[in-house]
Parts: C-alpha cells; structure tokens; sequence
C-alpha cells in the first residue's frame, strides 16, 4: 500500500506576478551598492592612513633636526671659550666633510681651537646622518655681527636633490636656529 503523493505542478511552479517581477534582482542591486559604498570608504581609510604615516614621519624628522641644531648651537657656546680671538668663523660650514679630522676626544690630544671646531662640525655632520634624515646636510653661516644661523636639510620630499638654503619655496625639509655668540 503506497501511497503516492502527487502534487500539482501548480502549487509548486506557480507563475509570478508582474509586482514579484519587477523586484526579482532588487536585492542583487542593493548588495552591490552596498559593496561600492564599502569599497570607497575602506579606500577614503587607506588613504587617511597614509597620509597619517607621513605626517607622523616628518614630525619626527622635525624634531631630529631641532634636536641636532640645538646641540650644535650648544658646541658652538661652549667652545667659544676656546676661541682666544672670538674667531668663530672656524665654525662656518656648507655642509661638506673634512676628511682630514683630528680626534679631540682623549684628554692628551692637544687641538687647536680650529682643530676643535672642525671635529665639532664632523661629528655633528656624522649625528645628523645617524638620525636617519634622507639625504641631509647641516649649514652654519656666521656673519659679521657674530649672528649664527645653524640650519639642518633633508630630502622631504624624497627627489634625490637638496636645496642648499632654507627658503620659502623650498620643497625639502629644513629646520633653522640663529642664535647670538
């Protein structure tokens, strides 16, 4: 005794209405609003990161170079001292090496007081590029009003070239401190 369940085909195939029609796919579309919204904010996001990045990564640049300019400047104070002559034009600087430096480090080393200016110099040039700065180069100009401006430069904006002043238009980063000697 079977039973057989027949079903009519009407009950299972039944026809859509013109209204279930027209809202087949509706969701489809939605969905994929949705997903063009989504997509633009997790790139609005991105970007948001990127340039957070950056910015956080110059401010450490800038703090660096305060940090090295005010060094400098604390070198300069002290060894004036030594300057018999108020000579302090041993400490002009265009940002070029000596490679001839001699160590006034040890307590024996008698240097003279432009010996001790350049080492001051060399090693100052040897910290800014430890502080990981792109390309960067540390200026001193010393007028004859004994005005000192001690400037640091870097690549900003990562071209390959730094500019040798810090100007208006300049597109590297630069920080500058001028003191009186």
């Amino acid at each position: 005794m079977h039973s057989a369940h027949h079903y009519s085909v009407k009950s299972v195939g039944r026809r859509l209405s013109i209204q279930e029609c027209k809202q087949q796919g509706f969701l489809l579309i939605e969905a994929m609003i949705a997903m063009f919204i989504l997509a633009i904010g997790v790139l609005g996001m991105a970007s948001l990161q990127t340039m957070s990045i950056r910015y956080v990564q110059n401010a450490y640049f800038i703090s660096q170079a305060n940090i090295a300019v005010a060094d400098m400047a604390d070198r300069m104070r002290i060894n004036k001292l030594f300057m018999v002559d108020g000579g302090m034009t041993a400490y002009q600087f265009d940002g070029n090496i000596d490679q001839n430096v001699v160590q006034c480090i040890s307590p024996t080393a008698l240097c003279t007081a432009a010996q001790l200016a350049s080492y001051e110099l060399h090693q100052w040039q040897q910290g800014l590029q430890s502080h990981r700065l792109p390309l960067v180069k540390g200026l001193i100009d010393i007028d004859d009003t004994s005005s000192t401006h001690l400037a640091v430069i870097w690549d900003q904006n990562r071209d390959g070239q730094l500019d040798h002043s810090c100007s208006v238009v300049s597109n590297d980063g630069c920080v500058e401190l001028s003191i009186q000697l």
